[in-house]
């Protein structure tokens, strides 16, 4: 039974890893509809010795006892379930057919994800190496994309103006920020902690690609996550002159790429579409001070005599501190802009979503709507989209208490509070390479809870999401125990 799950887990995940990204069919014109089919082939062959191998491990008591994260996640699907029962439309909630494909059956998936592979995969590094290969292909295709060459046809028939907002084999750019949030952070520190020439070199490019990808898809939400998660990375990269040479080493790349895309003659159609934090970061100005700072920052880490503790403690406060303010100024910025047309119309959304809420019955109130039965809420704002469906919140937090209620939204706070929990247990014991697993899983968490804050959830981010926080909780587990 060992033998057989731990060759099953590795194919499962990377089934997950590899098949759900790279599959679709019509190209972009039925992306989700191609993920879902993936998604429906990959669980009708897993499902069953998930649950079988699950059971196995709990009747040896070969498990991790329950926390405030499992407890968060078993609730929160419950409550997804109810809810659809609840709705009225079951058949539409329980599959997503109405929306993204993210109901009741998907929630549950990914609930039975988070608990197969936190409770029996055996975690191995190795596993990344061909998920790094995938997606290095992934973002090539990307790439492609935007500088004008069409791999697979993939933008034929689409409207000239949405031809920037769907690329590679992921689909929709805001739905790639929360796919590199998850990847980018993890890949950060594997880079930052490499001891090997080999895994330097590997998390190396894979990050070249993706910084790339980070760039092209213009969207704030990415930058959001990204930018929320470096108040967690910025100690982390300070532990160390090592750390700070590469974490600079990461920024001139960033920079450079930058600074290619924003000059090179076939990226001029993005470059019309820049805005928002991706119009900052593109201006030349902006883009010769990141090359030049972490140029500068790079070849300061070879002075003889800056490795010390005290300096990197200095410079490690510093960082925090212009984080923060930088953090405040947006967030004073934005409230001073929000109105109905903020974030592509996001601002309208919003605002007639809490407004429907507000007109729910009690019931609804406590358990929602129904997942993805969003679309009749929303009419009143489709000619604003040119009469395009809308049928999604486009921010996590406001579509979980819409469809869920105050039931799904304390569920979702207890994943959250939970994994902070773990967090703090994880890093306060095991040892040096527990902790730097600890830090790897929990970055992507952090990164993606912010920019869901601004993006909803799609299927394929939802599983990756699961094994994501799977892996926090085994390997943060590991490390806490390390310390009794």
């Amino acid at each position: 039974m060992t033998s057989f799950r731990r060759y099953f887990s590795g194919a499962f995940l990377l089934a997950l890893f590899v098949l759900i990204p790279l599959y679709f069919e019509n190209a972009y014109f039925n992306i989700l509809d191609a993920k879902y089919h993936a998604f429906c082939v990959v669980y009708a062959v897993a499902a069953v010795p998930m649950i079988v191998l699950l059971a196995h491990r709990a009747v040896k008591r070969e498990f991790l006892p329950l926390d405030l994260t499992d407890v968060g996640v078993i609730c929160f699907a419950a409550v997804a379930l109810v809810s659809s029962a609840f709705s009225g439309r079951f058949t539409e909630s329980f599959f997503g057919t109405d929306g993204w494909f993210v109901g009741s059956l998907a929630i549950l998936a990914a609930a039975l994800t988070y608990f197969f592979v936190s409770r029996c995969y055996t975690y191995r590094q190795n596993l990344l190496i061909p998920v790094y290969a995938v997606n290095v292909i992934i973002f090539l295709f990307g790439i492609l994309h935007f500088a004008g060459a069409d791999v697979f046809g993939m933008h034929d028939g689409i409207l000239q103006k949405q031809y920037y907002q769907y690329l590679s084999t992921l689909g929709n750019t805001n739905w790639c920020a929360g796919y590199l949030c998850l990847f980018v952070p993890a890949a950060f520190v594997f880079f930052l902690s490499a001891k090997s020439k080999a895994t330097y070199r590997i998390n190396l490019i894979f990050l070249t690609f993706a910084l790339a990808m980070v760039l092209l898809i213009i969207s704030d939400g990415v930058y959001l996550g990204l930018g929320f998660c470096l108040f967690f990375a910025i100690p982390f990269a300070f532990k160390s002159i090592l750390r700070v040479r590469r974490t600079a080493l990461l920024g001139l790349i960033f920079g450079v790429e930058a600074l290619t895309i924003r000059l090179a003659p076939c990226f001029s159609g993005l470059m019309a579409k820049a805005n928002g934090v991706s119009g900052v970061v593109f201006d030349l100005r902006v883009c010769v001070a990141i090359v030049v700072v972490c140029g500068a920052a790079f070849g300061l880490t070879f002075i003889p005599g800056v490795d010390n503790a005290k300096a990197l403690k200095i410079a490690c406060i510093v960082c925090e501190v212009a984080l923060a303010a930088a953090a405040a100024a947006a967030a004073v910025y934005t409230a001073i802009g929000f109105n109905d047309k903020w974030g592509s119309s996001r601002g309208m959304i919003w605002r007639v979503s809490f407004e429907k809420t507000a007109g729910f019955t009690p019931l609804q109130k406590v358990f929602g709507i129904g997942p993805e039965l969003l679309r009749e809420q929303y009419l009143e704002v489709q000619a604003t989209f040119k009469n395009l469906p809308v049928v999604s919140s486009h921010s996590e937090p406001i579509q979980i208490l819409m469809t869920t209620g105050t039931a799904g939204v304390l569920s979702w706070l207890a994943i959250i509070v939970g994994t902070v929990r773990g967090f703090v247990k994880g890093v306060a014991g095991g040892s040096d390479d527990q902790r730097v697993l600890t830090f790897a899983y929990f970055l992507p968490l952090t990164a993606y809870f912010a920019q869901s804050f601004v993006n909803s959830a799609t299927l394929l981010n939802l599983l990756l999401l699961a094994v994501f926080a799977a892996f926090f909780r085994s390997l943060s587990a590991q490390s806490a125990a390390g310390d009794a």
